[in-house]
């Protein structure tokens, strides 16, 4: 069996490849699905149907970019089917490959069809290099392909010299014919914002015009007059568009085009886009239009856009509070004071000071509520004695603080321990009790119980698929530490499990090489990431083959928390004896913004991890090995590291 596994461990040395790609599993396999794509090459007289080329493109998309690019670039040529053509260069696009651009140029200066020249064009456009191409398109004679040019050109990173210019072309293509090309243009000048703007969207200098400035932006002022444009999508894009550049100067055609009234949609675009204008003239035109909203638009329409003021002024704040006490508008008044948080808090503690009806009174008292801080949580109480055992009993029952106890307790080792725990776990009390019980058997240095009967529970646990994963894992630890026949058992069939979860706390209770080497090939990355931090963490005595598929994790798989574990485990030179511990991950509503969900970040041993969690309800956890000397990874605006349970 031994000798198997290692056979099998030398055959897939090529590991994971890129999310949704993979390696071919024999040499000639991409020639095989190719074969539609070259059958005319050899074979003249063979016909093959243009349907049959797209299939064999559209299978080829798994493959990884390295493989799949010269065939790519064969299939670019003047011979192969329009459908073809088009399809080949969207895919050139897709995987970003510089290669194809001299083949596109041709397609965009030969080609008569559309779809081939408008997929050609997003291939160029790759490059800020071909500015002089992208803006000739803006004049073409087909109008699919200038508005493919208009919106082409705000996907561009332009240098600051051409920026300039790339924003003079598009507001000359806001009098276009066409509306598509307007509508097009419009979006394009709202995506780059206003001149001077940095990559995060600010501007580095002031977009306000000075009076008597002549050289001011032009585009507000082309982009309000697409406020009146026959088409309804060309007003409503040129609306955002004027939003996205906040300049002051488009407030007073939004005004005029909301009082004139509009299609429901345009409407609502044209008042959120007012909103997002500053000055206070725009703070006593929303205040306004609350009282009587224009045709298309409702009182919430207003509430939420005066909710959405990016600086709102004493006088906007006022305004609302004065408002308060109007049934019509009063939860769209209070939704917006919420919004504005502590803005708003000192004009609301006045009118409460002033006097409000009860109800009323109640509203306010409870929205201050929401916006002062919460106050901190007191200090727990100090851990028992270790001589105490029913004191320790009732804080592992306390259903807030029992993992923590339990993790405490495990420290201490007190020798009554594990009979204990075999008293409480017999007792059948549900998975709050057991858990922390489970957790002080799996993480003591203490000498685990010898106990048959406590041995198959735990075992029947492990593989109970109807319980959560933490339960599962914990009893799996646990287990772990015995002598039981069990344990081997249970580890190998955890090993197998169906869920992620599960075989991944296989591998982070593995021991073994063997076993190690095939988790490090499972398709689950949290599986992956598991099996290469314990080779990381724990003295396991690796094989070469092993070593090399951590190698190979560590710059080849695309997951980033494999990539930092399988570097981790290449980078250990001394694994110290480790035991399980939990470290409190937080609630998953607090985590990192760089964080994906079931993941979290952490610092170990001066190096970055990101490792899998487990849920319990709101609250995450990993359980692992000598985790306890992790800390999260937690953005400064995040709340305080939780501790972690050793």
């Amino acid at each position: 069996m031994r000798l198997a596994l290692l056979v099998l461990t030398g055959l897939t040395l090529a590991g994971p490849a890129a999310a949704g790609e993979r390696w071919p599993l024999w040499p000639s396999e991409i020639d095989r699905i190719a074969e539609p794509l070259r059958a005319g090459e050899a074979r003249a007289a063979l016909v093959v149907p243009e349907a049959h080329k797209l299939q064999a493109l559209r299978a080829l998309e798994r493959y990884p970019s390295a493989l799949v690019e010269p065939i790519l670039l064969a299939t670019l040529d003047a011979e192969a089917p329009t459908g073809v053509r088009r399809e080949a260069l969207l895919a050139c696009f897709e995987r970003q490959l510089a290669s194809c651009g001299p083949a596109a140029l041709v397609r965009w200066q030969t080609d008569s069809d559309s779809g081939v020249r408008i997929a050609a064009l997003r291939v160029l456009a790759q490059s800020s290099s071909n500015a002089a191409l992208l803006l000739a398109a803006l004049r073409d004679a087909d109008e699919s392909v200038r508005a493919e040019a208009a919106h082409t050109l705000a996907r561009v990173t332009w240098p600051e010299d051409q920026l300039v210019r790339v924003r003079t072309a598009l507001i000359a293509k806001l009098v276009d014919t066409a509306p598509p090309v307007r509508r097009a243009a419009a979006r394009s000048l709202g995506l780059l914002g206003p001149p001077g703007a940095t990559l995060r969207g600010a501007p580095t200098r002031s977009t306000r015009p000075e009076p008597g400035v002549r050289n001011a932006d032009p585009a507000p002022l082309a982009l309000a007059r697409l406020l009146v444009d026959p088409d309804p999508q060309v007003r409503q894009d040129a609306a955002e568009a004027l939003g996205n550049l906040r300049d002051p100067r488009g407030a007073p055609p939004l005004l005029r085009a909301l009082e004139a009234g509009d299609e429901v949609y345009v409407s609502r675009a044209m008042i959120a886009a007012l909103a997002a204008l500053p000055g206070a003239e725009v703070d006593a035109a929303l205040l306004r239009l609350l009282d009587a909203p224009p045709r298309g638009l409702v009182h919430r329409n207003i509430g939420e856009a005066l909710a959405r003021r990016p600086a709102p002024s004493p006088a906007l704040i006022a305004g609302l509070v004065a408002r308060i006490r109007e049934d019509a508008l009063q939860p769209f008044v209070l939704d917006a004071l919420l919004m504005h948080g502590e803005l708003a808090a000192p004009a609301l503690r006045a009118a409460l000071a002033r006097g409000l009806e009860p109800p009323l009174a109640l509203a306010v008292t409870r929205l201050l509520a929401a916006l002062d801080p919460s106050p901190s949580a007191p200090d727990p109480p100090p851990w028992p004695s270790a001589s105490d055992p029913e004191a320790w009993q009732l804080r592992l029952a306390d259903a807030r603080d029992g993992l923590p106890a339990a993790a405490a307790l495990a420290a201490a080792a007190p020798p009554w321990l594990g009979l204990v725990a075999v008293g409480a776990l017999a007792r059948e009390t549900g998975p709050v009790l057991r858990r922390p019980w489970l957790l002080a058997l799996a993480a003591t240095a203490a000498t685990p119980p010898a106990d048959p009967l406590l041995h198959a529970r735990l075992a029947s646990w492990v593989g109970d698929p109807g319980l959560a994963a933490i339960d599962r894992c914990l009893a799996l630890a646990a287990l772990g530490r015995s002598d039981s026949p069990l344990a081997a058992s249970s580890l190998a069939a955890a090993a197998s499990d169906l869920q992620p979860a599960i075989r991944a706390c296989a591998a982070m209770a593995a021991r073994d090489d063997v076993l190690l080497a095939g988790l490090l090939r499972d398709p689950s990355p949290r599986v992956r990431a598991s099996a290469s931090y314990t080779l990381a963490a724990c003295p396991v005595r690796s094989s070469p083959g092993t070593r090399a598929s951590a190698a190979l994790l560590a710059v080849r798989d695309p997951h980033p928390g494999v990539l930092l574990a399988a570097q981790a485990a290449l980078a250990a030179d001394t694994r110290p004896a480790c035991r399980w511990q939990l470290l409190d991950a937080g609630d998953p509503r607090a985590r990192a913004p760089s964080e994906a969900l079931g993941w979290v970040d952490l610092r170990w041993r001066d190096r970055d991890l990101r490792l899998p969690v487990l849920a319990i309800g709101e609250h995450r956890w990993v359980l692992a090995p000598a985790i306890g000397e992790a800390t999260l990874a937690v953005p400064a605006e995040l709340p305080t590291t939780p501790r972690a349970l050793q």
